[in-house]
């Protein structure tokens, strides 16, 4: 028996693009793991190939709720991805801030429970309105005023990040905070709660209907592709030279605008004419008074190319052809619909 197969793992937001990607790429190495999610975002389709497997099991769980989570056992890693995302129409900010903050709370009490790794997924938006480009990992991190509601998401993940290390200090619980930079890929959400501009843009494409951006478009961001998301993230995982560590993981070779990224799309799906998009302002569409954009958002990954040792090496076109052979066959969209 292997060394993995010994080892059991926890994964929280376990059916969403980077949760179901990780899962499979545990099983895939070898380790025992157990998947929860609450479903308010994440679809059990993306674990049909991890239900297949004898070393994965899956409940039904909001990490928010101790009594459910208690029941669970002893694992070596908590890998807590469960998260709400930036204030949206239908996303509160209560919710955001509540959830993200209790839900590591919780998942937090476990691992001193069982005495466990922690791995945390933060983002990149806790870099906030900072100019100092690329954003490393000690890089000052400046966001807006409270009254901003864009800036609730990231000071919940910041919140958390703070909350892992001190629960190291105090408890001796191994933590590693991880930095995701804007993944896209196969299983991504196809709504504006979770779903990026790669979800949104061939969506509107394929129920012929024009791309929407927030903005002037000129704002640019480094995509990274989920297969290379969570080939580092497995490796964050598996070494433990990455305890204690903030780790930035993103592509950060080919940032592109957002217009430029629609007409990337309009590209990939093989239409021609005049990509159909249309811009509006981001106060018309969050709905939440004043928005502050970040205009560019690019990271370095020098740590994680060193302890990793491993760099993205999937482009965006690559990448976006990807996702759209996988997301033109959902059931969603009807054989044929694109181009108008």
């Amino acid at each position: 028996m292997n060394r993995q197969s010994q080892i059991k793992i926890l994964v929280t937001g376990a059916a969403g693009l980077l949760g179901s990607h990780l899962v499979d790429s545990l099983l895939h190495r070898g380790f025992r793991v157990t998947g929860i999610d609450n479903l308010s975002i994440g679809q059990l389709r993306n674990l049909e190939q991890a239900m297949t497997s004898d070393r994965f099991s899956f409940h039904k769980i909001d990490v928010c709720r101790r009594s459910d989570i208690i029941d669970l056992e002893p694992h070596h890693v908590i890998v807590h991805l469960a998260a709400y995302k930036i204030e949206v129409p239908g996303l509160h900010g209560t919710d955001i801030l509540e959830v993200n903050s209790q839900g590591t709370s919780c998942m937090l009490e476990m691992a001193r429970r069982w005495r466990c790794r922690f791995v945390f997924g933060s983002t990149s938006d806790v870099y906030g309105k900072s100019d100092d480009l690329p954003f490393k990992e000690d890089s000052d991190l400046v966001l807006g005023a409270s009254t901003v509601a864009r800036w609730g998401y990231a000071s919940s993940k910041l919140f958390d990040e703070h909350l892992c290390f001190a629960n190291q200090r105090r408890y001796g619980i191994p933590a590693t905070v991880i930095r995701y930079f804007n993944t896209y890929g196969p299983r991504h959400d196809l709504t504006v709660k979770s779903g990026g501009p790669q979800a949104l843009f061939f969506d509107a494409l394929l129920r012929g209907k024009k791309m929407i951006i927030h903005g002037d478009g000129l704002q640019r961001r480094a995509f990274s592709y989920v297969g290379d998301t969570i080939e580092m993230t497995t490796r964050v995982i598996e070494r433990r030279e990455t305890e204690g560590e903030i780790i930035n993981i993103g592509n950060p070779n080919e940032d592109i605008s957002i217009k430029d990224l629609a007409l990337l799309a309009w590209d990939v799906m093989g239409c021609a004419g005049v990509a159909p998009i249309e811009y509006i302002p981001h106060e018309q569409f969050y709905k939440s008074g004043k928005f502050e954009e970040i205009m560019c958002r690019i990271p370095d990954i020098e740590k994680a190319s060193r302890l990793l040792d491993y760099v993205p090496h999937v482009s965006i076109r690559a990448g976006m052809t990807l996702t759209l052979d996988w997301q033109r066959n959902l059931d969603e969209y009807v054989a044929g619909d694109g181009c108008s």
